[in-house]
């Protein structure tokens, strides 16, 4: 509840908000699903689906100063190929990828983690 309070304040209060839940829930009951946790949870998930919402829309319609200046970069492309992806963004920033940084990011995608599948 503590992560989900904190996400839920640092929404704008200018933006319109439509209620998640049905007009008999109880903040803080009994109900079963853990209480009021399914309320801020909900809260949780407006905040950070509105603000990636506003990030998809100014990245598929950027102002004239953002184009060109950015690169949007999808974490299954990172995921699936990461040396590519990870020299693209470099190449982006006109940066060379390191020998070392392209066996971090190899293991941070298929490495061996603390359970028996990859991280």
């Amino acid at each position: 509840i503590r992560e989900s309070l904190q996400v839920v304040r640092s929404r704008d209060p200018r933006i319109h908000r439509m209620p998640f839940l049905d007009a008999g829930h109880k903040l803080g009951g009994k109900k079963e699903g853990g209480g009021g946790s399914d309320y801020h949870a909900l809260g949780a998930m407006e905040v950070i689906c509105s603000s990636m919402a506003k990030t998809l829309q100014t990245a598929l319609h950027p102002p004239d100063w953002l184009q060109g200046n950015y690169m949007a970069v999808r974490y299954e492309d990172l995921v699936v190929e990461p040396i590519k992806t990870l020299r693209q963004v470099y190449g982006f920033v006109n940066l060379a990828v390191s020998p070392e940084m392209e066996k971090f990011a190899l293991n941070m995608t298929s490495g061996p983690g603390y359970s028996s599948k990859p991280f």
